[in-house]
């Protein structure tokens, strides 16, 4: 099956965006209610963030193409938002989530990226939007020469998760105080020398 276009976001996008954000999120297992300027201010401060991307994928075919009259463009079915991020950053997320443990947190060198979101319209979910978008993001960030990309899920969501580990993503064994099914997973994009991930919990990883 081939996948979904991708293309960058555009300011007309973000009404779309910040509807498939909400509905995507009342969806089990999370069932979280989002207003909509709540919503919409978040996502714009995240889209700010310095070498942050917003993607999104596009349902239906491209405009005319075997269409006998024009048509519109096809409307936005999910989005990603993803760029580099600094290990500090990951540090205090983990500080404020999570209880650290005698051995540490992991340490990671090299380049690092985030995903900061990724959803999908409940309506257009399994027809490949995920794999399209996250592929697209990775390519741009390893352009960009991102050594490792992280993201942070729950394990409740399986079908997020189970994306994540067909694109080769770890569970790290930083266990949140509230979910501790959520936490952060791991990806490496890049074999450079000098570019390391040391965990004390290697004995979990590939679990």
């Amino acid at each position: 099956m081939t996948l979904p276009l991708t293309r960058p976001a555009t300011e007309q996008d973000v009404p779309a965006i910040v509807e498939i954000y909400i509905r995507a999120y009342a969806q089990p297992p999370w069932n979280e209610r989002h207003e909509p300027i709540s919503s919409e201010g978040y996502l714009r401060w995240v889209m700010g963030v310095p070498a942050t991307h917003c993607l999104v994928s596009l349902d239906g075919m491209p405009a005319g193409s075997g269409a006998t009259a024009p048509s519109p463009p096809p409307a936005p079915a999910g989005f990603i938002l993803a760029g580099a991020r600094d290990y500090d950053q990951f540090v205090q997320d983990w500080e404020r989530l999570a209880d650290r443990l005698p051995e540490g947190w992991p340490e990671i060198t090299g380049k690092l990226g985030y995903v900061w979101e990724i959803a999908v319209d409940p309506a257009a979910q399994r027809r490949r939007h995920g794999t399209a978008l996250l592929a697209a993001a990775i390519e741009r960030l390893k352009a960009e020469a991102v050594d490792v990309l992280l993201l942070r899920s729950s394990e409740r969501a399986t079908a997020a998760i189970g994306l994540y580990r067909r694109f080769g993503f770890q569970r790290l064994p930083v266990r949140e105080r509230i979910d501790p099914l959520s936490g952060p997973w791991i990806l490496p994009l890049r074999a450079v020398p000098g570019t390391t991930f040391h965990s004390p919990w290697a004995r979990f990883e590939g679990r």
